[in-house]
C-alpha cells in the first residue's frame, strides 16, 4: 500500500487498493461480482461506503494480499491494519461482533476457530481465522504455497499449508515451530473446499473450542 499519496476518501483508497492489485474493474467483477458501475460510482465517491460495504472490501482486498481493516477503507486509519503477526489480543466482544456482521453481509465467507496446537507458534489454540471460499476445483492451484482453511470431504475443516493438488485432492503441511514447511508430515485430502487465511483473531488463552 503506497502510503506516499494522500487518500482522502473511501473511494480514492478502494481505487488505489484496486489498482495496487493489478485487476481492472472488469476483471474485479469476475472474480468477486462487484458491479463495475457500482465499483466505479464508489471509486468516484458518487456512493457512499457503510461499514458492512467496507467489511466486504477489507475482506477482498486482503485476499489479494493486502494488509488492511474496514478502519482503513472507512478513515485511512494506517495504525488500525492488522497483520497476521499482530501481538495484541483483541477484545473477544468485538471480535464477535465482527465476525456476525460478515456472516450477515457475505456468504462466502469460511470461519474456523483452531481446537489444537498444530501450527503453533503461529495460531494459537482458540484463535479464529477466515478466508474467502473457493469451490471451483480448478483454481485450487493457484493457492499452492499459502496457508488455507481446507473443508475435507467428510466435513472435518482444517487449516494447513497448501503444497500441492490434483483435482479436489489436496496435498498439506503442518508448519513447524519456526514456522517453515513440515514436509515430514504431509498429509492428502479429498476436499470440498479451500479458503486462503486472510484474516486472524488472536483470542485469549481463556477462550475453548
Amino acid at each position: 500500500m503506497n502510503n506516499s499519496i494522500k487518500l482522502v476518501t473511501p473511494g480514492d483508497r478502494i481505487h488505489s487498493l484496486r489498482e495496487e492489485s493489478g485487476l481492472s474493474r472488469t476483471e474485479f467483477q469476475k472474480k468477486f461480482g462487484v458491479n463495475v458501475d457500482t465499483l466505479k460510482s464508489i471509486e468516484l465517491d458518487r456512493r457512499s461506503v457503510t461499514e458492512e460495504k467496507a467489511v466486504i472490501f477489507s475482506q477482498i482486498f486482503n485476499h489479494l494480499g493486502s494488509d488492511i481493516t474496514p478502519e482503513y477503507i472507512l478513515t485511512g486509519d494506517v495504525e488500525k491494519n492488522i497483520s497476521e503477526h499482530v501481538s495484541s489480543y483483541i477484545d473477544d466482544f468485538i471480535i464477535e461482533r465482527e465476525i456476525d456482521l460478515i456472516k450477515k453481509i457475505s456468504k462466502n465467507i469460511v470461519f474456523m476457530r483452531i481446537c489444537d496446537d498444530t501450527m503453533s507458534p503461529r495460531f494459537n489454540y482458540g484463535d479464529i481465522v477466515a478466508g474467502i471460499k473457493i469451490n471451483n476445483i480448478s483454481l485450487f492451484k493457484n493457492f499452492i504455497g499459502t496457508l488455507c482453511i481446507v473443508e475435507t470431504i467428510i466435513g472435518e475443516k482444517i487449516l494447513r499449508k497448501v503444497v500441492s493438488n490434483k483435482n479436489e485432492y489436496i496435498e498439506c503441511s503442518l508448519l513447524n515451530s519456526n514456522m517453515l514447511q513440515d514436509t515430514h508430515n504431509n498429509q492428502t485430502f479429498k476436499s470440498k473446499y479451500i479458503a486462503q487465511v486472510s484474516r486472524h483473531w488472536l483470542i485469549s488463552d481463556l477462550v475453548r473450542c
